[in-house]
């Protein structure tokens, strides 16, 4: 392994185990038996559980459920790791994380955080979290500094399809059956102004393409487009779209200690590594690098319990990126160089973390 990894049980798939693909409540034993692995998990070292409220599989769980994970998490002093669905719903959301994170004393993530729901219209709503839950609930979030959000492109399909196994999906989308429907569908997303990410080997002269210019050769409108991606991907496309960006957001460094970046955020799909997000970041914001850093790298480390992590110092374990002039030099894993210029090294570097 090139990297160190922790795991956390994903809710929804192991819901899915129980239930398919079906919304429905679970009955009492597979309630316990769910609550049983996620004991046994932790007790493996698993670092939390992810909740994924955007999923149409949890955003229908009862409040109940969702309450006793919560328990289980704050008994292990575990994560809660949750996704919100910033394009509805987000305020009833809000409310019920709180709710819970007060009456469980839950440690709670609100993960992938964009600037536009932190920054603009949802703002109010995620500070009212804060101020309501005040210093006795453990929330933090996890901003997604690069302003581009990631659609793959099965979660643009109508909700019906995310019933279904992906085999079927992929059938049922290339039989045509359905076209008109997703075509009606793609109508509640702004299509025209996403880019091609991600593709099969076999299209990746398509990378970096906006849909309104592979509409515009191909002499359809964009849905057209996103649903001829959809089929020539067979479903294994992600398409992206710019957000607004921070204008000034020095205040939730300042005022608030529950804002933070995790690693993954940074990779960013086509725009570069996370370091020249930093040094953006930074130039724009009346924080220093060094706090940014801290954020990026020691924060969540100690928010999911990781020791001896996150911070250049004696006694730490070596995880280090050197970099010059936004371009990554050298990356260093448990104190072995594992990337270099050249290529990489040492693929035994990275480990299993647990709690």
């Amino acid at each position: 392994m090139l990297i160190n990894f922790g795991v956390v049980v994903g809710y929804e798939s192991l819901r899915m185990k129980f239930t398919g693909e079906r919304a429905r409540d679970l009955s009492e034993r597979e309630h316990l038996a769910i609550l049983r692995f996620i004991r046994k998990s932790f007790h493996d070292g698993a670092f939390g559980v992810s909740f994924n409220f955007v999923s149409p599989i949890v955003k229908r769980v009862a409040q109940e459920e969702l309450l006793t994970v919560a328990y289980e998490v704050a008994r292990a002093k575990r994560v809660l790791s949750l996704y919100l669905n910033d394009e509805a719903g987000l305020h009833e959301e809000i409310a019920l994380i709180t709710k819970i994170a007060k009456e469980t004393g839950a440690s709670m993530q609100i993960s992938d955080v964009s600037p536009e729901t932190l920054g603009f219209k949802n703002n109010s709503v995620l500070q009212e979290l804060i101020k309501n839950g005040g210093r006795d609930i453990h929330v933090d979030f996890d901003l997604n500094p690069q302003g581009v959000k990631a659609f793959p492109v099965f979660n643009l399909l109508p909700e019906h399809f995310f019933k279904m196994h992906f085999k079927e999906a992929l059938r049922t989308l290339l039989s045509g059956r359905f076209d008109d429907e997703i075509y009606h569908h793609l109508k509640g997303f702004d299509v025209r102004g996403m880019e091609i990410a991600v593709t099969p080997s076999h299209l990746k002269y398509l990378i970096g393409k906006k849909i309104k210019d592979f509409a515009t050769v191909r002499e359809i409108d964009e849905r057209r487009a996103v649903l001829s991606i959809m089929k020539i991907s067979h479903l294994q496309a992600v398409l992206t779209i710019e957000k607004k960006q921070f204008s000034s957001h020095s205040f939730l460094f300042d005022e608030y200690g529950n804002f933070m970046f995790s690693g993954s955020n940074f990779t960013g799909l086509g725009n570069g590594f996370g370091i020249k997000t930093l040094l953006q970041l930074a130039s724009r914001e009346d924080v220093s690098l060094g706090k940014l850093l801290e954020r990026a790298a020691y924060l969540p480390a100690k928010k999911f319990g990781i020791n001896f992590r996150g911070k250049i110092k004696e006694g730490f374990f070596a995880d280090i990126v050197l970099a010059r002039e936004n371009e990554v030099q050298t990356v260093i894993v448990n104190g072995k160089p594992v990337f270099e210029r050249k290529g990489f090294l040492n693929a035994g570097a990275g480990k299993a973390i647990s709690r």
